[in-house]
């Protein structure tokens, strides 16, 4: 776990190295939101105890937004506090992130994609469905960073060639959940712009593997 931190810092001075002059010279569009909101659950801890609650969330959020064509990066900083009317001790705050940003070459036709995350997961989704941080109860802080090219290759006055693959590393805080790794690789075959006809075919595959075992794989052809 600790050779994981070592990679996750690494990669973002990597990043800051690399698109610190689109950080610092690019117009930044900044845009602050708050919600405030007043919930009520019958269930709040999704089991047959049937426990009611209700629930005040103040969640301050900021939006950003370099707002460059060539070398787009984007997203977003909350801070969503939980305030629980009848257990105080429930009180949490947690911390969702997101950073997405794409770099071109060879007149766009190269594009190299990064991007991260910050949120939160059910450890236990076979008997906790809560899709949200309000309802259930364990749940881990999970960071993701995935990167990867996409290149795009005409080869004729009316097809191109799409290829993308992308790499990336799930972190889970807590101690006794295995991190992941994850691959997608996508070939399409479709028509061009110019065209007056629509044609599409694709190609993807997918595996996960967890630092001991192999846990999924997947390929799906569609034309």
């Amino acid at each position: 776990r600790e050779a994981m931190r070592h990679l996750v810092f690494r990669s973002l001075f990597l990043f800051g190295y690399v698109f610190f002059p689109l950080i610092v010279f690019s117009k930044w569009e900044i845009t602050p939101s708050l919600i405030l909101q007043e919930l009520y659950s019958d269930n709040i801890n999704l089991n047959y105890e049937r426990n009611s609650e209700f629930v005040t969330e103040v969640a301050p959020l900021i939006n950003f937004d370099n707002k460059n064509t060539l070398h787009p990066i984007f997203g977003f900083y909350r801070v969503q506090g939980l305030y629980f009317a009848k257990s105080n001790r429930e009180n949490r705050i947690y911390q969702q992130a997101l950073v997405n940003t794409q770099t071109s070459f060879l007149h766009r036709s190269l594009k190299l994609n990064a991007i991260a995350d910050h949120t939160q997961q059910i450890l236990f989704p076979q008997t906790e469905i809560g899709v949200d941080n309000i309802h259930g109860s364990r749940r881990s802080d999970v960071s993701r960073v995935m990167v990867g090219p996409d290149f795009i290759h005409p080869l004729s006055k009316w097809l191109k060639s799409f290829w993308s693959y992308r790499y990336g590393q799930v972190f889970f805080h807590e101690d006794n959940v295995e991190n992941s790794h994850l691959q997608q690789a996508t070939w399409n075959l479709g028509s061009r712009n110019t065209t007056h006809f629509d044609f599409s075919s694709n190609v993807d595959w997918e595996h996960t593997q967890q630092d001991t075992l192999r846990i999924a794989e997947s390929f799906n052809a569609m034309a």
